[in-house]
C-alpha cells in the first residue's frame, strides 16, 4: 500500500502498485487455505473454486465478453448493463449493495459456463 503513494493502484495497467497488492493479498488467502483444508480430508467444499481454476482462461474471456456485449446493446438510452442494474438490483437492493449483488449474480452466471463445461469434461489450456 506504501507504493500506492508514488504510483497508484490500476488494474486496467497492471502497475506494478496493482500487482503488489493483488499478490500480498492472493498470498495471505493461500496461507489461511492451506491452514484450513487439510491434505488428507475430503474437500468437497472446495469444488465451488475448483471448477473456477480448471477452465481460468475461458471463464476471464467469458467475463470480458459478457461486459463488452452488455455495454453494447442498448435498451432506450441506456446500455443494457445499466438497465439491467437500475430494474433488476438497484430498485430493492439500494446503489452500493445492487453493484455488489449484480457483481456475485455475473461471477455465478460465468461459474455456471464453467460447472457445465467440467461436468462435461471438457477443459481448454494453454
Amino acid at each position: 500500500m506504501w507504493w500506492n503513494v508514488a504510483f497508484p493502484i490500476n488494474k486496467k495497467l497492471w502497475t506494478s502498485s496493482f500487482v503488489l497488492c493483488t499478490i500480498g493479498i492472493d498470498l495471505g488467502v493461500l496461507a489461511i487455505l492451506i491452514c484450513v483444508v487439510p491434505q488428507t480430508t475430503q474437500r468437497r467444499w472446495t469444488y465451488f473454486f475448483e471448477v473456477f481454476g480448471r477452465n481460468t482462461l475461458v471463464i476471464y474471456l467469458l467475463a470480458e465478453a459478457g461486459q463488452i456485449v452488455l455495454q453494447t446493446i442498448h435498451i432506450g438510452h441506456e446500455s443494457l448493463f445499466e438497465w439491467l442494474f437500475a430494474v433488476g438490483f438497484a430498485p430493492w437492493a439500494g446503489d452500493e449493495p445492487g453493484s455488489l449483488l449484480y457483481a456475485v449474480v455475473y461471477m455465478l452466471g460465468c461459474w455456471l459456463v464453467a460447472y457445465a463445461m467440467d461436468r462435461k469434461r471438457i477443459y481448454i489450456k494453454l
